[in-house]
């Protein structure tokens, strides 16, 4: 009798310790770090399935920790990039995130400084993407609620870029989006207005910081400064070299060669975005993941401007025919791209002497083109219409 309760007692003291939760950190884990180079490398060239087999290594390794769960729905998000408003991958990288959280949150109990910045770094950053992706969405509610967690937890690991440029990542974009969404979203300013002022030029220099020293947060820090310099900075020469350099760092990432190919464009640079936009192309009747119709409106599009500016017309009908299929299978009917691209065919075949055809694209910019938005085309097209016997 005494004996089985001496062995009863030392179970409970094993299976005590079996259950302690021993908490590690692997974000600054330069061993891990290495594992992972060509893992996350792969993610973000669009090579998924290479990526998670390793990632899927990494959570039988530490099934306990956020990273794993974490970088599973970093690589779900990215599938999502290539056509946004898709929501097919919407659950899975929700539900990795929400993993994510899961383990995250014990770790926040740990006497460990470092553990604790950890815990708060997943923390933030999967509530964060989860906003984003409820933004876009137009779920509002689980938008702001996600926005302000990942607030919350940024700045429990603020100012932490000294344990890990890792860091710097929140940091930065804390101190840009926390000066800059009340400017532009008065809907959140008030959520905002709970938190410390940021400043958007620091953050502009942490995201530099990050996007040259950071490992995993590397190529997240580049892809927000090219959108912020491109879209919310209106300047293009600064995103140009970045977005440059992560088209030749990942060259089967639709997401950055389609944008690298815009910037050139927008530029004036018709030699380059000839060849970036055949290369799209090429991708796109190849199968390439990510190169569906969403990146030919863009490729295309270009191609027929370039063609049509070289007067080489027959080229030019082509490629803007593809524009014109490629917005209608993915219902971007009131584009630019889809608009100017039946703008253009219409006076190619007026010039031709083709009314059939010119009526047939100048009816898809009276009906689909707004007033205020694209008012010289929609006139443009009312007149062709109005002169020429085009039936109803």
């Amino acid at each position: 009798m005494l004996l089985r309760i001496l062995i009863f007692l030392f179970s409970l003291s094993v299976f005590g310790q079996q259950s302690k939760q021993v908490f590690v950190s692997l974000l600054t884990d330069m061993e891990v770090q290495i594992d992972m180079t060509d893992a996350v490398n792969n993610m973000y060239n669009f090579k998924f399935a290479a990526a998670e087999s390793e990632f899927l290594k990494l959570k039988d390794k530490y099934p306990q920790h956020p990273m794993p769960y974490f970088l599973m729905g970093l690589s779900n998000f990215w599938k999502m990039q290539p056509n946004d408003e898709d929501p097919k991958y919407d659950n899975t990288f929700l539900a990795y995130m929400d993993s994510s959280i899961k383990y995250a949150e014990p770790m926040a109990t740990s006497k460990e400084e470092k553990i604790q910045v950890e815990s708060a770094f997943f923390l933030s950053a999967a509530y964060g993407f989860k906003g984003r992706i409820h933004a876009e969405r137009g779920h509002w509610a689980k938008a702001i609620s996600a926005g302000k967690n990942a607030m919350h937890y940024l700045q429990m690991s603020r100012n932490n870029g000294d344990l890990s440029p890792e860091f710097m990542f929140g940091d930065g974009l804390y101190n840009y989006y926390a000066e800059w969404i009340p400017k532009n979203y008065k809907l959140l300013a008030p959520v905002v207005a709970l938190f410390p002022s940021g400043n958007m030029k620091m953050g502009i220099e942490q995201l530099s910081f990050c996007s040259n020293n950071a490992f995993f947060t590397r190529t997240e820090a580049q892809s927000y400064l090219m959108r912020i310099y491109s879209i919310e900075e209106e300047k293009p020469k600064s995103a140009l070299p970045i977005a440059k350099y992560l088209h030749h760092t990942f060259p089967d990432n639709s997401y950055f060669e389609r944008f690298y190919c815009r910037l050139l464009f927008s530029s004036g640079n018709f030699i380059e975005t000839e060849k970036v936009a055949l290369d799209m192309v090429a991708k796109i009747d190849s199968g390439f993941f990510g190169y569906e119709a969403v990146t030919g409106r863009y490729a295309t599009y270009m191609l027929g401007y370039i063609y049509n500016f070289k007067k080489d017309f027959e080229k030019a009908k082509v490629c803007f025919k593809r524009t014109v299929f490629y917005g209608e299978k993915v219902g971007a009917l009131q584009m630019g791209y889809y608009l100017h691209a039946c703008s253009h065919l219409g006076k190619l075949f007026a010039k031709e002497g083709n009314v059939e055809e010119a009526c047939f694209f100048y009816k898809k910019v009276k009906k689909n083109a707004d007033s205020s938005d694209d008012e010289t085309i929609l006139n443009e097209a009312k007149e062709f219409l109005s002169k020429n016997d085009c039936k109803k």
